[in-house]
């Protein structure tokens, strides 16, 4: 995430002074948003290895992405 992918004023800085995402300031930090998606995922891999349903959602979604780059194998070789 940078500041050329922002829109309509938002901004992204990093920093332990700034909160995850501040609507008021249009202000998303960049470290924070990147600790809280590497704690979601720790999280899910962690469910994943215990959970039955997740893990056959899991392959059902896989099999769908697999099914559809398969579909457009230009797309799937990142051409």
């Amino acid at each position: 995430m940078h500041e050329a992918q922002t829109k309509n004023g938002w901004v992204v800085r990093s920093g332990a002074s700034y909160p995850l995402i501040d609507f008021d300031t249009k202000i998303v930090n960049r470290d924070a948003v990147g600790d809280a998606i590497n704690e979601y995922l720790d999280e899910y891999r962690q469910t994943l290895k215990n959970d039955q349903a997740l893990q056959e959602a899991f392959v059902r979604k896989f099999d769908n992405l697999y099914h559809h780059a398969s579909l457009a194998p230009e797309f799937a070789a990142g051409g």
